[in-house]
């Protein structure tokens, strides 16, 4: 069974201290990493736009949070 309409699996991360379930996170760090950026702002424009993309709701007064630590874990991640 191959896997080219799977769905975004969710994947736990702490956002603002909380754990937060988010789907697609895998794929949108992929989709981000594939742009090159390396402006760290942009970079975090992105990941919110993408993890939105794959149906993540996100209200407008945590966006900030988001950001910081998704490209906390972003960074994490690529450096591993």
């Amino acid at each position: 069974m191959g896997n080219c309409c799977a769905k975004p699996l969710f994947k736990i991360i702490k956002i603002g201290g909380v754990e937060v379930g988010i789907k697609g996170l895998d794929q949108a760090f992929d989709e981000v990493r594939a742009t090159n950026e390396q402006d760290p702002d942009k970079i975090k424009e992105l990941l919110l736009a993408k993890i939105k993309e794959y149906g993540n709701y996100v209200s407008q007064s945590r966006e900030s949070v988001y950001k910081e630590d998704l490209f906390r874990e972003y960074v994490k991640r690529s450096n591993s």
